[in-house]
């Protein structure tokens, strides 16, 4: 886990909930429970995950979160999700056009559209097993939180 936060702040130059999310993915938890062991492990600050609740990033919608936490993704995507989440940034960043990000995701506009809402939310279930809809500012950092 140490290894693969210190690759992302060394690509990014930092570290974002939108890659926080994607960690707890790739591990198969929560993002509540992510976000506690890096805090815990002092790679990011204590307080964080209060500090995401209060911004209202609280999880809601069960069903898609246990078929998340069941695998990785679908084995029909053309792409893995990694090329999903940098095609929707760039989007979000206006250096691609709606009509390349659906040609780079092979798909029609109104799914890429899809995507992009689904990139920017995610459901998640608490520890007391409640799920919750997340929703997510891919461009809020997790180490400067002033």
């Amino acid at each position: 886990m140490k290894k693969q936060f210190h690759e992302i702040v060394q690509s990014r130059g930092d570290f974002q909930v939108a890659d926080l999310c994607r960690l707890s993915s790739f591990y198969f938890v929560s993002v509540q429970a992510m976000t506690l062991r890096l805090e815990d492990i002092a790679l990011i600050d204590k307080g964080t995950w209060s500090y995401l609740a209060e911004r209202r990033f609280r999880p809601a919608a069960a069903k898609e979160s246990v078929e998340s936490a069941a695998g990785p993704t679908e084995p029909d995507e053309p792409y893995p999700e990694r090329y999903k989440y940098l095609a929707v940034e760039a989007y979000l960043d206006e250096k691609i056009s709606e009509g390349q990000l659906a040609h780079f995701l092979r798909c029609d506009r109104v799914s890429a559209r899809e995507i992009v809402e689904n990139c920017l939310s995610r459901v998640d279930v608490d520890s007391d097993g409640n799920p919750d809809q997340l929703q997510l500012r891919f461009r809020d950092s997790l180490l400067k939180q002033s």
